[in-house]
């Protein structure tokens, strides 16, 4: 899930720099994507955190890391995804 979600945040920036005016400013490099996810993905992952803190629920080192590094990985694979298209 957390690979899907990384794709579609890595589309959506790049897509951006297709159809956005402003974002022309932006880099659209691998780096730059894959830390566009990072800020989405940490974001998600401390509101679990929060939600998990109200509710009584557990928290999982491992859970978040696994989730931080399928998002980095779906990240890199929707820049790629991206690149592809950009050149048709």
């Amino acid at each position: 899930m957390h690979i899907l979600g990384g794709i579609t945040i890595a589309l959506g920036y790049q897509s951006s720099y297709i159809f956005g005016q402003y974002a022309k400013r932006l880099p659209h490099t691998l780096l730059a994507t894959v830390i566009a996810v990072l800020i989405i993905g940490c974001g998600w992952e401390l509101y679990e955190y929060i939600m998990g803190f109200m509710t009584g629920g557990l928290f999982s080192a491992t859970d978040t890391l696994t989730d931080i590094i399928t998002n980095i990985i779906g990240g890199a694979l929707g820049f790629i995804v991206a690149k592809a298209i950009r050149t048709l």
